[in-house]
């Protein structure tokens, strides 16, 4: 009988975390019985049509249009699943790590996976309550999976942790990232109207404390005539909404456009018509570990899409991004100076060469099927071993 690997992640990870489902199909692959529990919106769910495993979302159920009863019974749900059906229990993030910690507890010999893709003390992030409690109860799971590697030591050495701290990077499998869709599609797709002679520079990602975006398009002011930004965010729309005015205020519709967000598979397909891809996590924005060694998926999107990069100062980017020179790297946080960035990189003469070593980079060191598999095989270890032993 196949070990059985019960997965909880309290995201939508069809939008973000898709790290969640490349683990997922991993193990699928490798011959594991996968069980998923996560949070779809109903509008979504079609999406989980082509999944060979089971994925069971809070949106489906009976009860999803009753709030309060959705969140007990649903929760009702993965503590049955963990305890009646799993050989392992794969614990994402730290939204149901509570609940995995007292089934551990009840029964030991079963193995907890807690893959934690961000990485908080309480000091970062004091009276939260998921976090004291991770603190206090750090060292009950028997292996944890970081997405970056000076992440991990840090949290070895900060919580004193006696258990493995596998690293999976927050990439993508090579045959994720679709066929190239068609000239025009990403213009298309944010409803722009692009001067062709410009550069489309692209951010993509979430308005979270850490990403001072008034400061990236204050910085493309700076070479509106060259550049036309172009930023698909998810986040609180008045949040949006103010960007969108700033950005009308100081680009104009001629050098910049704030979307919305996109189908994550529509946007792979077309960024290749991007000159440039844009990681902006600037560490004095919020100065925690967090921010200094951020692992943002979208960074090894860009590349898989053969596009370079330009990126702030982060310690977990620049030495890739410098020794590899597939983009360009802020000298510090400012406006002035990830505009200067931008413009060395658009000035190079070289752009079509960089734009090769990119893709090749992802090909054959970045992509999930390169960069997982040592810690994929281990863990593996771990849950077959678990299995037998419980058997």
């Amino acid at each position: 009988m196949r070990p059985r690997v019960v997965m909880v992640c309290p995201w939508n990870y069809l939008r973000a975390h898709a790290g969640f489902q490349y683990l997922a199909d991993a193990l699928h692959f490798r011959g594991f019985h996968i069980k998923v529990y996560a949070r779809i919106p109903r509008n979504m769910l079609v999406e989980l049509a082509e999944r060979p495993y089971a994925v069971m979302s809070r949106e489906s159920a009976w009860y999803a249009r009753i709030p309060l009863v959705r969140r007990v019974l649903f929760r009702r749900e993965i503590i049955r699943a963990w305890t009646d059906d799993a050989d392992a229990m794969l614990c994402y993030d730290l939204g149901f790590f509570r609940e995995a910690v007292e089934i551990k507890r009840q029964q030991p010999s079963k193995l907890l996976v807690l893959v934690s893709p961000d990485i908080f003390a309480p000091e970062d992030c004091p009276g939260n309550p998921f976090v004291e409690f991770y603190e206090k109860h750090a060292n009950v799971p028997d292996v944890t999976v970081d997405v970056e590697p000076h992440r991990a030591e840090w949290r070895k050495t900060r919580f004193g942790l006696r258990h493995d701290v596998l690293v999976i990077p927050n990439t993508l499998p090579s045959n994720e990232a679709p066929p190239a869709a068609a000239p025009g599609t990403l213009r298309s797709l944010a409803g722009a109207d692009i001067p062709g002679w410009k550069h489309v520079i692209v951010f993509a990602g979430g308005l979270y404390p850490g990403v001072p975006l008034e400061r990236l398009v204050r910085a493309c002011a700076m070479l509106k005539e060259r550049v036309f930004l172009l930023a698909f965010c998810h986040g609180p729309p008045q949040r949006i909404a103010a960007l969108r005015q700033l950005s009308s205020e100081l680009l104009g519709p001629q050098s910049g456009r704030i979307s919305g967000p996109v189908p994550r598979r529509a946007l792979l397909s077309c960024l290749w018509e991007a000159s440039a891809g844009l990681v902006f996590y600037p560490p004095s924005a919020q100065r925690t570990v967090n921010q200094l060694y951020c692992a943002p998926a979208k960074f090894f999107e860009y590349l898989a899409a053969g596009i370079p990069v330009v990126t702030t100062a982060n310690e977990s980017l620049r030495p890739i991004v410098t020794s590899r020179d597939v983009g360009a790297v802020a000298r510090d946080d400012s406006a002035e100076a990830f505009a200067e960035a931008i413009d060395a990189l658009l000035s190079r003469s070289d752009l079509p060469e960089i734009r090769r070593r990119a893709r090749k980079l992802f090909l054959d060191e970045l992509c999930y099927e390169k960069a997982a598999e040592p810690a994929l095989s281990r863990l593996c270890g771990m849950i077959e071993e678990a299995t037998s032993a419980r058997r």
